[in-house]
């Protein structure tokens, strides 16, 4: 299939919001943290399947931005071999 030149700059311009809008974001709550050895726990365990994780021990959330085909659903699972009582945010 031909594409003209036009049609190839839009994609090349349009590409990075795409990706963007490929992606989720899931706010949890997690219980039982009491020291920065357990945010660590928490965010090395989420890294292979979150592009960014992010930990607040002191409120005790936690931030999971990921794509498809990765679900809310296999992160919250993923948290929970922590040990941490880890709930999706409402």
């Amino acid at each position: 299939m031909k594409r003209s030149m036009k049609w190839v700059a839009a994609a090349v311009v349009m590409a990075p919001f795409a990706a963007m809008a490929a992606s989720q974001t899931l706010q949890m709550n997690i219980d039982g943290m009491t020291c920065g050895n357990c945010a660590a726990k928490v965010k090395k365990t989420l890294a292979p399947i979150c592009k960014e994780v992010t930990v607040n021990l002191k409120a005790g959330t936690g931030t999971c931005i990921y794509d498809a085909p990765v679900t809310a659903e296999q992160v919250l699972a993923e948290a929970q071999k922590t040990g941490f009582t880890i709930t999706q945010k409402k």
